[in-house]
């Protein structure tokens, strides 16, 4: 996979998020993206923030006890929103916990290459509107999302999803990393605004040796954001002449942090 930049992959799946965001006919497209800590969220938000359809990014963590009755309620509680597209992210929900124990799960993966997405309800469903505070009946039988679907899969091979649906790899080596920090030097994480272009080209040069020496099994972007905390944390109390480090002492803990990880 080396021999493919990152930027193109993050760009096709990009392009491919906003179609099936403006799909004029949706519930019958789904696209998986895999790979952890690599921005997934970060670039699914962007894409729908970009044709403005922020909402179809659910952000709400609800406190899940019971996994398939609440994988079952999210599903029709975005559903009923009667969005373009619905984002199934293995954040809220454990894509091994899901194959192994939410049957609805599994049958929503088997109807994808049908066109016709759903699983069924083996008795009618109440479901309950915290919106309005009214119990809603759903008849027994196969119940059909009108939705797209965008499964976001950390720190696994989803080979049931590749199979059935496209895919884009964010399982990205080093190299590929590297080589889109530098193309995306001085946009990436622009929340540490005061870390300055030549210095954040110095970073990349160090997280690359560090990487060539050894010292980082995988280059993520987990690392890669606490790197440039660190660094940016440095820079703030330098401005400020409040901080006794070094440039030093930041390297160490960066390196730490690396072989923690």
């Amino acid at each position: 996979m080396a021999d493919i930049s990152a930027k193109k992959v993050i760009e096709d799946y990009k392009e491919a998020v906003k179609q099936l965001g403006k799909d004029p006919n949706p519930g019958h497209k789904a696209i998986v993206v895999y790979g952890g800590f690599m921005g997934k969220s970060f670039h699914t938000y962007n894409s729908l923030h970009e044709i403005g359809l922020d909402d179809c990014y659910d952000t709400d963590i609800y406190v899940y006890n019971k996994l398939r009755k609440d994988w079952v309620y999210s599903i029709i509680s975005n559903n009923r929103k009667k969005r373009t597209l619905i984002v199934i992210d293995s954040y809220k929900f454990s894509y091994y916990s899901c194959k192994k124990s939410v049957p609805e799960y599994k049958e929503l993966v088997k109807s994808i290459p049908t066109g016709k997405f759903g699983f069924t309800l083996s008795k009618p469903y109440i479901f309950h509107d915290f919106t309005d505070k009214t119990d809603y009946t759903i008849p027994a039988g196969f119940y059909e999302i009108t939705s797209n679907l965008v499964f976001l899969i950390g720190y696994a091979i989803p080979k049931d999803l590749i199979a059935v649906m496209p895919s884009f790899n964010f399982d990205f080596e080093a190299k590929q990393v590297l080589t889109y920090l530098r193309e995306n030097i001085d946009t990436i994480l622009p929340e540490y605004s005061n870390i300055g272009h030549d210095d954040r080209l110095a970073l990349v040069d160090f997280l690359e040796l560090a990487c060539e020496k050894g010292m980082c099994k995988k280059l993520d972007f987990k690392i890669i954001r606490n790197a440039f905390f660190d660094l940016n944390s440095f820079e703030t109390e330098k401005k400020g002449n409040t901080t006794t480090k070094d440039i030093n002492t930041v390297y160490k803990r960066i390196i730490s942090d690396m072989k923690n990880s």
